[in-house]
């Protein structure tokens, strides 16, 4: 069970290191809000947001940041933030059902790079899940059978703006059995095969 709010902790300065499950601390700098130390880290219970650098990822195109930002995404939260950086991953994403997320503007400098040949970047099996603002890249055209954006199950209701996919071994975009969605400023290149592969239901 949670602890009560310790108003001493108001600072990064300030919060010691983590190692007290359920204890909260109410910060005024930086991510402002209340935290909880979860046992082995601080993270900000901001209800409706999750910010992937909260858990872990770090957008230094060096660190893989799949459970950091696999944990964020797990974490409840509505929206997913990512920060400028770029974000190595070694294995597929996976959203839920009705999250949105968002990167750190239009000039999209929010960057999610997976280096893994063969493997998807995004695999979407849920329905309502938005992405903006992201761009997606691959470890090159000739890196086998990854897709950038892959579309799994029978996801409909999905909606993205302000996205970029490039530098995957098979198609950019692929969408198996995908309805309902809106694509708004995506753009697609430098892939093995087309940039774009609708199949079934689209």
């Amino acid at each position: 069970q949670p602890t009560a709010v310790d108003s001493t902790l108001t600072s990064n300065a300030s919060f010691p290191q983590a190692g007290i499950a359920g204890r909260l601390a109410r910060k005024t700098d930086n991510v402002r809000g209340l935290w909880m130390d979860s046992g082995t880290q601080w993270f900000g219970l901001s209800g409706e947001m999750a910010n992937v650098e909260e858990f872990g990822a770090i957008g230094d195109d060096a660190t893989d940041n799949v459970t950091a930002i696999t944990n964020a995404i797990n974490s409840g939260a509505r929206i997913v933030f990512f920060p400028p950086g770029t974000y190595r991953i070694t294995s597929a994403l996976t959203p839920v059902a009705g999250q949105i997320w968002i990167g750190s503007g239009e000039s999209a400098q929010t960057i999610i790079k997976q280096v893994t040949n063969n493997t998807d970047g995004i695999k979407i099996p849920v329905d309502a899940f938005s992405m903006r603002d992201i761009r997606v890249q691959g470890p090159g055209s000739a890196s086998g059978t990854g897709n950038g954006i892959h579309s799994s199950g029978t996801p409909a209701n999905c909606y993205f703006y302000n996205v970029s996919v490039t530098g995957f071994g098979t198609y950019g975009i692929r969408l198996n059995t995908f309805s309902k969605g809106r694509f708004y400023a995506v753009e697609v290149g430098s892939c093995g095969s087309d940039g774009w592969r609708l199949e079934g239901g689209v």
